[in-house]
């Protein structure tokens, strides 16, 4: 009998096995996985399966426009990722005998439905049943002699060139490192040779300043020869290795710069770029360094995303949430997040010495910090963690991206202003080609009130890479609500446009308040409470532990104030500027006179 069949057959069934996995803990609050996994089942019980597409799940179950471009939005694959994780924690933790296990097998978005017949003698253990199908093991691909000598020569004989030391530095605990072989830079038209070479020694020394890579310099590498047995040996399958290859070309004020990275298992091109480069700063080596490194390691650089396509979702192998961490220890959901936690709180048992973990730690800590205030539970705890990992790794290592990232983070929210502008300078001198950390370091400045400074950041990272919109206009619009433009603050919330995101809702209902437009404020803040429930009770809590700056703090509340009369009085009232006194207009929201 066929899945489809079978699923027939069972349809009560798996709706019962379905309504019992959306109305568990595990899925309460997650609206989004949960329009997922009901729209794939229905659509699969109604033997609509050829239609499970990236652009349908978008468009049908996650509210996307018609325009939606799965090859540019990778909502339905993040969201497929968090659903698989949900999964199997629902599963590994309850003890209930299921008779359906709903699964999403890794490659497609069409559910998978084991049957199992309840046992009244022995109770199933906990964790994921295991499925009847069976399933073939991949062979893990290897390096061979190919049969034609002349078909990836070249890239057979680099391999040979550098296993030795890819072998030899594992045994030094490069937990979760990729390995980029660099190339000779290569140049065109009137450029310099000279200039290429020290170029591509400001290239290579600027890479190593990103956390989890090591770094070959391929013309200055010694030829040791090994053999193709060596090469097929255990271990270098499961390491990646890419080959990066650089071409520069001056132009007047601007330089043509390609750039492409090969995987060397498979001589596959894994990311290409092509781009000019301006020149008018007056630094032009430099200008193309930051361009090349940022659009590799940055943190929307290739290879983070590479390892985000490659790896497991399971966060069972200490390496899995090294690479993964980068793209969700910085994000706001939570069922992941507290996964990654975990096994990062692993990882540092295991590798004490690994700087890197420390700081995605630390990174963790702070997020979940967030998550904490939010449902009106104490941080203190978080916010403790957070800055002994954030130490621990910046002694580990002082001069790499993350360690610096996780400092930032503790420092902003210890409100150390002079630290935070110190390290945020710092920062900008070394990865100013990050979009993201503009965009990033622009939103604390901002938050704190220094729109001057941040403002500027948030806007050139913007332009630079449109795409993290979403990451920058709740600034934006939070700095033209307390200006008083509250008709582009509703512009940059709408464009931000994050449902699922319960400060979307919040920001929204503040400023429909202080429009007057009281209808849609309400709407935004029942939104919000869906989202949240109980949230009137912890909203202040949560924007102070955010150490936001006393003026939005203020507005916020203020208009708040206008559709949720019953703020806790205590933990809302106004906040102090520094050394200063309180107009004589301001009164804490529950003394406030008719």
């Amino acid at each position: 009998m066929t899945q489809t069949n079978q699923a027939t057959e069972n349809e009560r069934d798996i709706l019962e096995a379905l309504n019992r996995i959306c109305e568990s803990e595990y899925f309460s609050e997650a609206e989004q996985i949960k329009r997922f996994l009901r729209y794939v089942v229905e659509e699969a019980l109604a033997g609509r399966a050829d239609r499970i597409k990236s652009y349908s799940v978008a468009v049908e179950a996650l509210g996307k426009d018609t325009d939606f471009d799965p090859t540019q939005d990778p909502i339905v694959r993040i969201t497929a990722n968090r659903l698989r994780s949900a999964l199997a924690k629902y599963y590994n933790e309850t003890t209930d005998q299921h008779r359906v296990v709903i699964r999403l097998p890794k490659g497609h978005y069409f559910p998978q439905f084991d049957f199992h017949q309840p046992s009244s003698d022995t109770p199933d253990p906990p964790g994921l049943p295991v499925s009847t199908q069976r399933t073939e093991t991949p062979v893990p691909i290897r390096w061979r002699l190919p049969a034609s000598l002349l078909l990836g020569a070249g890239l057979v004989l680099l391999a040979l060139m550098f296993w030795s030391r890819i072998s030899a530095a594992d045994t030094n605990g490069n937990l979760g490192r990729v390995w980029i072989i660099v190339q000779p830079l290569e140049t065109g038209g009137s450029t310099d040779d000279d200039f290429a070479r020290v170029l591509g020694d400001q290239i290579i020394a600027q890479m190593t300043r990103y956390d989890g890579v090591n770094i070959i310099d391929a013309q200055r590498a010694p030829n040791e020869q090994r053999s193709a047995d060596q090469i097929s040996g255990s271990g270098w399958t499961e390491k990646h290795v890419f080959s990066l290859a650089t071409y520069v070309r001056l132009e007047d004020d601007r330089a043509a710069v390609r750039w492409y990275l090969t995987d060397m298992h498979t001589n596959q091109v894994m990311w290409a770029s092509d781009r000019r480069v301006s020149l008018e700063s007056g630094d032009g080596a430099a200008a193309i360094v930051q361009s090349v490194s940022a659009e590799l390691l940055g943190l929307e650089g290739a290879i983070p995303v590479i390892l985000d396509r490659l790896q497991p979702t399971d966060l069972e192998d200490d390496s899995v949430c090294m690479a993964r961490a980068q793209r969700h220890a910085l994000t706001d959901d939570q069922m992941i997040l507290g996964g990654v936690t975990e096994c990062l709180e692993r990882v540092v048992r295991n590798h004490p010495r690994n700087g890197h973990a420390w700081a995605l730690l630390s990174l963790a800590y702070h997020r979940q910090g967030r998550f904490a205030a939010s449902l009106g539970e104490n941080a203190s705890g978080f916010r403790r963690l957070q800055q002994e990992a954030a130490a621990t790794a910046s002694a580990i290592s002082p001069e790499t991206f993350f360690p610096h990232l996780a400092q930032l983070a503790a420092a902003y929210d210890a409100g150390q202003l002079t630290v935070l502008q110190n390290l945020a300078d710092r920062m900008l001198l070394r990865y100013s080609g990050d979009p993201r950390l503009k965009v990033m370091i622009g939103k604390a400045l901002v938050s704190l009130g220094m729109a001057e400074s941040g403002l500027p950041l948030i806007e050139a990272g913007l332009d630079q890479l449109p795409s993290l919109g979403p990451l920058g206009y709740a600034m934006l619009a939070l700095e033209r609500y307390v200006a008083g433009d509250l008709e582009m603050a509703l512009g940059y919330i709408d464009a931000q446009a994050l449902p699922n995101d319960y400060r979307y809702w919040l920001m929204k209902a503040a400023v429909h308040a202080g429009t007057g437009q009281m209808d849609e404020a309400m709407q935004a803040w029942t939104a919000l409470t869906r989202l949240k429930p109980g949230y009137a009770d912890n909203v202040c809590q949560d924007l102070r532990h955010a150490n936001i700056h006393y003026t939005y703090y203020n507005r916020i509340v203020a208009d708040l104030s206008k559709i949720v009369p019953d703020l806790p009085v205590e933990s809302c009232r106004f906040r102090l500027p520094p050394q200063s006194a309180l107009a004589p207009n301001i009164q804490a929201v529950g003394s406030r006179t008719p």
